[in-house]
């Protein structure tokens, strides 16, 4: 057996910095990334049909999911989680741009802003304690209400897929 494994909690403290520096890093980086998205949501605003913008604020939000989950931004993870749910049907065409869903995005934004500056005076604030978070998650729950257990949709007034 070999003996050059490390000890545990050998490395920890040196994980612990590398990891507290990605941290920073990462939320230095949001407000730039809030503006990119600030203006993708401008564009989807203005062209509905087009879902090249969603698919990039889709990306940007599944991957706040997974990033910030990972650097231990639980309530950045969970509103990413939350916008990724309602915005993969969009994506799929089971369901049009709304302005509904454009003023979502336009809060949602606001929200992840708020979380940032937060999160830099020390406050940290859970994903309940914003109203977008339960807005879209009452709107991912009654699409997937409207759902068959085959993955069809089942609105009221269309015929039950086949």
């Amino acid at each position: 057996m070999s003996t050059d494994l490390p000890v545990p909690g050998q490395f920890d403290s040196a994980i612990d910095d590398e990891v507290r520096r990605l941290r920073i890093i990462y939320a230095s980086d949001l407000p730039d990334k809030v503006a990119q998205l600030r203006s993708l949501v401008a564009d989807m605003q203005e062209n509905k049909a087009n879902l090249s913008p969603v698919n990039e604020i889709f990306r940007a939000a599944h991957s706040m999911k997974g990033a910030a989950s990972m650097y231990g931004f639980q309530t950045l993870a969970d509103l990413g989680a939350a916008l990724d749910e309602v915005l993969y049907p969009l994506l799929k065409g089971a369901k049009p741009v709304t302005d509904g869903i454009c003023d979502l995005c336009v809060e949602w934004l606001t929200a992840i802003s708020d979380v940032a500056a937060s999160s830099e005076k020390g406050v940290e604030r859970s994903a309940a304690d914003y109203a977008v978070f339960h807005r879209l998650q009452k709107l991912s729950q009654l699409e997937n209400d409207r759902m068959d257990d085959r993955g069809k949709n089942c609105r009221p007034g269309r015929p039950d897929p086949a």
